[in-house]
């Protein structure tokens, strides 16, 4: 027991929690730790992502032959992480391109419009 005291109060133990109550804490204490060990690794992996993304975006720039390449913009957002993101994100991207699109339609029918008031009022001028 003594020579687990120091890990447990590592873990974030009070000793009065070590030495005096229920057992069972211990357990507890440990599987959070666990999980906090997981959660960091998870972390360090994501920022090593990032980071390779960042300089996956740059990598045409560093090679020799830099005349003329472009550099890939960084993302513009986090990745998502829970399938409630992925969700989110994929319908936002959906609902930014249906707002593409119609702005797209509404400018070729404001484009047509104009092309009909145009031709309408020769003919107006025409007759008149």
């Amino acid at each position: 027991m003594e020579e687990l005291f120091p890990f447990y109060l590592d873990a974030g133990m009070t000793p009065r929690q070590y030495w005096d109550e229920d057992v069972t804490l211990v357990r507890a204490y440990r599987k959070v730790l666990e999980r906090r060990r997981e959660w960091e690794n998870q972390k360090l992996w994501l920022q090593g992502l990032y980071i390779y993304n960042a300089l996956n975006a740059i990598m045409p720039a560093l090679s020799i032959k830099t005349k003329g390449v472009q550099i890939s913009p960084y993302m513009k957002e986090p990745l998502p992480l829970t399938d409630k993101e992925v969700k989110e994100r994929a319908k936002r991207a959906e609902r930014e391109d249906y707002e593409k699109k119609m702005a797209f339609m509404k400018a070729r029918m404001t484009a047509i419009n104009a092309k009909f008031a145009k031709k309408s009022d020769t003919e107006v001028k025409a007759n008149g």
